[in-house]
C-alpha cells in the first residue's frame, strides 16, 4: 500500500518556499451530492512537514471515519484551512472541471499569502501561483492527504445532513456514490433534488415514466 512520504514531498517544494498551500478535492464520482475541496496552508518556516509522518495522515478513503475524525479534531485542526463546495446543480450546469477549477482558484485567493501549490490530481491550471499537480497526491504527499481527510469529514457530514432529507435513498451509508443500495432506491423513487442529473447513470431514471420524479 503506497503511503505518504516526507522525502518524495519535500523533493516537490522549492527550496524558498514558506507558505505552501496543500489542496485536495472529495466527492467526484458521486451521482448525488456536492463536490467538497478543502486547502490547508503550511507555513514551512514554522511547521515541519515530518511531524505529520508520526501520525496517521494518509489519503481519507483509507482510513476509518472515526480515525478522520480523530485527526480533524486533533492535530489537523492546527493547520489554517479553507473548505469550500459546489452544489449538484453547479456541476450540472458547468461540469466537474469548471468546478475543481473554481474551487481552486477560491481557495488559494483566500489566503493572503501563497508561494506555492500542491494539489492532487493531474492539473492544468491557469493561475499565477506556481504549483505542482500530483497523480495520486493524497496517497504520496502529507499535506494534500490533510486536505483530503478534511474535506472528506465535511462532505459525509453534509451528506449525513442530507440523508435525513432524504431517508429512502441511504445516503448516510453510500454518501451519494453508486452503490447497490443507491441504484435500487433510484429504481424505486427516481432522483431527488441532490441528485447531479447531468451524469450517465441517471439519463436511464429522468427519462422514464414510471418512476416518480422530485
Amino acid at each position: 500500500m503506497q503511503t505518504p512520504d516526507s522525502i518524495f514531498e519535500s523533493s516537490l517544494i522549492p527550496k524558498k518556499c514558506r507558505y505552501l498551500l496543500a489542496i485536495d478535492e472529495v466527492g467526484r464520482g458521486p451521482w448525488a451530492g456536492p463536490l467538497h475541496m478543502a486547502g490547508c496552508l503550511f507555513d514551512l518556516k514554522h511547521f515541519n512537514c515530518n511531524l505529520l509522518a508520526k501520525h496517521p495522515i494518509r489519503d481519507s478513503k483509507l482510513l476509518s471515519a472515526s480515525q478522520r475524525n480523530k485527526l480533524v479534531h486533533g492535530i489537523l485542526k492546527e493547520i489554517p484551512t479553507i473548505i469550500t463546495y459546489k452544489d449538484n446543480n453547479y456541476i450540472d450546469k458547468y461540469g466537474l472541471a469548471l468546478a475543481i477549477k473554481t474551487l481552486v482558484d477560491e481557495i488559494s485567493n483566500s489566503f493572503s499569502q501563497v508561494d506555492f501549490l500542491l494539489i492532487d490530481g493531474n492539473y492544468h491550471l491557469d493561475n499565477s501561483l506556481p504549483y505542482k499537480s500530483i497523480i495520486k497526491g493524497d496517497r504520496r504527499c502529507f499535506t494534500i492527504a490533510s486536505a483530503s481527510i478534511i474535506a472528506k469529514v465535511e462532505r459525509d457530514r453534509v451528506m449525513d445532513e442530507h440523508a435525513l432529507l432524504y431517508p429512502q435513498y441511504g445516503f448516510d451509508k453510500h454518501k451519494g456514490y453508486g452503490t447497490v443500495q443507491h441504484l435500487v432506491a433510484l429504481k424505486k423513487y427516481g432522483p431527488c433534488p441532490i441528485h447531479r442529473r447531468s451524469f450517465k447513470p441517471l439519463h436511464a431514471f429522468l427519462l422514464s415514466p414510471q418512476i416518480h420524479h422530485y
